[in-house]
């Protein structure tokens, strides 16, 4: 006999209460999605690594957990994030006569953290992506989406940062000798040591000379010369800066900051990012941001841009009390009239209450509102929990026409 099962690391048991909120969330989620179109699908638990890893790079595929097919010999992988599967989803099954689309999802997944041995391996994801647009005014809609969907959970407050992963990208082009070490700084936001490496005899040049002119500026916020940049880059900036102005006229309570050199977790990214912070929690409660390449890897050339919950912390700042549904019991003494008991049950479950018949000797170790007792005339009471007597009513039919 085992004693003592233990759990992978990174790996746990949800309670109830975690379960209700997390319900609570997809609730109000897909509520406010399917107004805006969004349609739920729901991909596989894993798929060939193949399949998953399409256009990843290192960095990617070390986060996924990989296994071997009894049946066919192949690498599986467990799904690590779910926008590389809503990719190949969309291409499978969708053309781009069919376009543009939009789709949500709520998922598991399971992601290695090799860094650290503390953090969740397994994440709660729950999202949406559009297919098919592009645009500053399809990026407003989506962040304004997450936004209001936030605000419906109860964050009114948030602070949205904005990022461009076009920027990065071409700024670590152009750096060949320093660029693994400033795409470290960058994700630490180590701007000191990115000024200190722009003076070092060890970087070429024409590198300390560009990280000076162009990296700088950008780190410390501070105006530059669009002239010199390319044109892409300079929409990029352009859009960013308007998506940052518009945000801030629709929704008065939201801070908008930039952060234009922000490193994000996955390499799929191509354009504009955002995460979506409040002030009652620590971490980033949502992400999200352009793929437009992404598609393109699995066959489909088309832009796309998402975003995803971060569920867990949000529902740990939930308060519960909001969320459950008065509990009605009905006292249930020696089996008599059950019937009526299953009655008197239906009728308060449509007023909605959480209802439970339940033996006299199991009442006293359950947190009910509302008591209700019937005796051997059929006759109908209801207290509450401090056994206070609130109505009564001598026949079921009387109680049917009350509204609770």
């Amino acid at each position: 006999m085992i004693n003592n099962i233990s759990l992978p690391l990174g790996i746990k048991d949800y309670s109830l209460d975690t379960i209700k909120k997390l319900d609570y969330v997809k609730e109000i989620f897909f509520m406010e999605v399917e107004t805006n179109g969004y349609e739920k699908v729901i991909t596989p638990l894993f798929e060939n690594i193949d399949s998953i890893a399409v256009g990843s790079k290192d960095d990617d595929t070390r986060k996924i957990m990989k296994m071997i097919d009894p049946l066919s010999g192949d690498v599986l992988g467990l799904r690590s994030d779910t926008t590389p599967q809503i990719a190949r989803y969309v291409t499978s099954n969708f053309s781009k006569e069919d376009l543009p689309i939009r789709l949500s999802y709520s998922e598991r997944i399971i992601r290695n953290n090799l860094d650290s041995n503390k953090d969740p391996r397994e994440i709660f994801q729950i999202g949406c992506e559009s297919i098919g647009t592009e645009g500053v005014a399809n990026d407003l809609e989506l962040i304004q989406l997450g936004s209001q969907i936030l605000k419906k959970l109860g964050f009114p407050r948030q602070v949205v940062t904005l990022n461009s992963s076009l920027l990065v990208n071409y700024i670590l082009s152009k750096l060949e000798f320093s660029k693994d070490q400033i795409k470290t700084l960058f994700y630490k936001k180590d701007f000191d040591s990115i000024n200190i490496l722009s003076k070092s005899k060890l970087v070429p040049k024409r590198e300390k000379e560009f990280i000076k002119k162009i990296v700088m500026p950008f780190a410390l916020n501070k105006k530059i010369k669009l002239g010199s940049l390319p044109k892409v880059i300079q929409k990029e900036i352009e859009d960013i800066s308007f998506l940052k102005q518009e945000l801030e006229n629709i929704n008065t309570e939201i801070e908008c900051v930039l952060d234009l050199l922000d490193v994000r977790d996955f390499n799929y990214y191509s354009n504009v990012t955002f995460d979506i912070s409040v002030p009652e929690i620590k971490d980033h409660i949502m992400s999200g941001g352009r793929y437009n390449n992404l598609l393109s890897n699995y066959g489909l050339n088309v832009p796309a841009m998402g975003f995803a919950l971060n569920v867990l912390p949000i529902i740990q700042n939930i308060k519960f009390d909001t969320l459950t549904q008065p509990l009605a019991v009905i006292e249930l003494k020696n089996n008599q009239d059950i019937s009526l008991a299953y009655k008197i049950k239906n009728f308060f479950a449509n007023q909605a209450f959480q209802v439970r018949i339940v033996e006299s000797k199991y009442i006293r170790n359950l947190d009910y509102q509302l008591l209700i007792k019937v005796d051997k005339l059929k006759k109908i009471k209801l207290l509450d929990e401090g056994n206070k007597l609130l109505a009564r009513f001598d026949t079921f039919e009387e109680l049917s026409e009350e509204e609770i």
